[in-house]
């Protein structure tokens, strides 16, 4: 299930970075935070990704979380602490990562969960 999730995903990318050829290019994706967050199991936070320049042709972004045991990430940019890695680990960490679907620019950030 995975691998065809992230087949018709690198084919909607292919698809749709393709169409912004002859357009204003993405130069650079930023985060409005840096570093590290903390987060603990059920908690939420909101984060915002910049697209430059400003009028490039589209300033849609993909989200991902590299671990969605530890933290998930909502197409909005809500990042919400799940926990559910197996284990005995009371914390772990993940990067959410945010792509430009134009010109495939990338910023992330790590997220740092903790169970009780």
């Amino acid at each position: 299930m995975k691998k065809i999730f992230f087949l018709i995903l690198s084919v909607s990318l292919i698809f749709l970075t393709t169409a912004c050829i002859n357009h204003e290019k993405v130069t650079r994706v930023t985060l409005d935070r840096t570093g590290q967050i903390t987060l603990y199991v059920g908690d939420s936070t909101v984060l915002q990704a910049t697209v430059f320049p400003a009028n490039a042709h589209t300033t849609e972004v993909f989200w991902q979380s590299m671990d969605r045991t530890v933290a998930t990430v909502s197409s909005n940019g809500v990042v919400t602490a799940v926990g559910t890695w197996s284990g005995t680990s009371i914390e772990r960490t993940t990067a959410i990562r945010v792509t430009a679907v134009c010109g495939g620019h990338q910023a992330s950030i790590t997220v740092r969960v903790i169970r009780p």
